[in-house]
């Protein structure tokens, strides 16, 4: 799994590799024109919707911080999906 690339300790890899499965298994099959989103609020968590519904909530700002990092880290999965982000 890519957690250790991300930086997380072994300490919390087994939770967080928890609360990505969870996220995985939430993940709708999002098709062109779809928008699935992620946010993170401190004190609450990072929030997945698909639209505007709430698929589910993550706590934990370690949490926030790997699942940005597949996008907006130093190496995101592929350069296309770099260049695709806004800003």
């Amino acid at each position: 799994m890519f957690l250790g690339v991300l930086g997380v300790s072994m300490k919390d890899r087994a939770s967080q590799k928890a609360a990505f499965d969870r996220m995985l298994a939430l993940v709708p099959d999002v098709k062109e024109g779809s928008t699935l989103t992620f946010a993170y609020l401190p004190g609450k968590g990072t929030t997945l919707s698909a639209g505007s519904k709430e698929l589910g909530v993550f706590e934990g700002k370690g949490f926030a911080d790997a699942v940005f990092a597949i996008w907006l880290g130093p190496k995101p999965p592929s350069e296309d999906l770099k260049k695709g982000l806004p800003g």
